[in-house]
């Protein structure tokens, strides 16, 4: 076993049932696992955060250039807003 691998392994204990063969990996795929795919998920979640404000803002530029219509809004929502019945 390489000096990384002793290193990781006392990082992170892999234990196997008895009887299996011994598991092994990579420091690459521990950097993956624990840092770029973590960071990963929190850049897309961040973009889908922030496309509907970066939507509003295009829309209302296009708006001041007069490319689009200003009475069909970015910010209308699909979902309908839940109705009242009135009671006599």
């Amino acid at each position: 076993m390489s000096e990384a691998a002793v290193a990781m392994t006392a990082l992170v204990p892999m234990k196997v049932l008895p009887g299996w063969p011994e598991a092994s990996y990579s420091g690459f795929h521990v950097l993956v696992l624990c840092v770029l795919a973590p960071l990963a998920v929190a850049v897309l979640f961040a973009l889908i955060g922030k496309a509907p404000g970066w939507l509003r803002a295009r829309h209302a530029e296009e708006v001041e250039e007069e490319i689009a219509d200003p009475d069909v809004t970015a910010t209308t929502s699909v979902v309908a807003q839940p109705q009242r019945a009135e009671l006599d």
